[in-house]
């Protein structure tokens, strides 16, 4: 069996597959990177691994037309955390950046009626409330509300990369960075505080991640290369 083969048997069973889920899961489970026909009808939620589609085949396609043309608010997900970033200020400012550069090049080509431009504070929600939401935890968090959990991050506005501060969700989604974390609160208990982790043992946790590195390259026999690109095809 060759490749062509080979990608046009995956290709049917991933259109199988899709059959089965959106006719019967689909309004129930979210989507991670997302299911074309799952959203013709409104049908589930949707986690758009934002940095990761843009780097991967699947590209800014399936996830951004998800948002675009079918009125979907997709939940901002992180994926392949070990290359790269899990951040959400990130993934916000990915999200935010390719679905106004794909409505604006419609408009630039022609387009009478390109799809509305997302905002600042939208995107907020999509790393928020939707994604509380797409896992079902509405209920406990996403928002600031009596009776849910006090999950709640403090952001820091004093710092050099964000004053002066003129608009709140424009600076949270275009100019921070995990460096404005001043403190973070989990259900209730103090997790950050003043920009130092709280009850982390830091030294510890690199030290067990860089033995589980060298253990894997060790076991597959495979060469550690610092400054060879991670991302050259092949």
């Amino acid at each position: 069996m060759d490749g062509h083969e080979v990608n046009a048997l995956f290709r049917l069973a991933l259109d199988h597959f899709k059959n089965i889920f959106c006719s019967h899961l689909g309004q129930s489970l979210p989507l991670l990177h997302g299911l074309n026909g799952c959203f013709i009808n409104g049908n589930g939620s949707y986690g758009d691994g934002r940095m990761t589609n843009d780097l991967l085949a699947d590209g800014i396609n399936i996830s951004t037309r998800a948002q675009i043309h079918h009125g979907i608010r997709p939940s901002l997900s992180v994926d392949v955390e070990c290359n790269m970033t899990a951040d959400m200020f990130t993934n916000m400012r990915a999200a935010f950046t390719v679905q106004r550069a794909l409505a604006n090049q419609r408009a630039i080509e022609g387009d009478r009626t390109p799809p509305r431009l997302l905002t600042a504070r939208e995107t907020i929600e999509l790393a928020t409330i939707v994604g509380a939401e797409d896992a079902h935890l509405g209920s406990k968090i996403g928002t600031l509300t009596p009776g849910k959990d006090a999950d709640i991050i403090l952001l820091a506005t004093d710092r050099i990369n964000v004053f002066p501060l003129n608009n709140v969700p424009g600076t949270v989604v275009t100019m921070m960075d995990t460096s404005n974390v001043d403190s973070v609160f989990i259900a209730g208990r103090i997790m950050k505080w003043r920009g130092e982790l709280v009850g982390v043992d830091l030294a510890r946790i690199r030290r067990l991640i860089d033995q589980a590195r060298d253990g894997l390259l060790s076991r597959a026999k495979a060469a550690r290369n610092l400054f060879d690109s991670c991302c050259a095809p092949g």
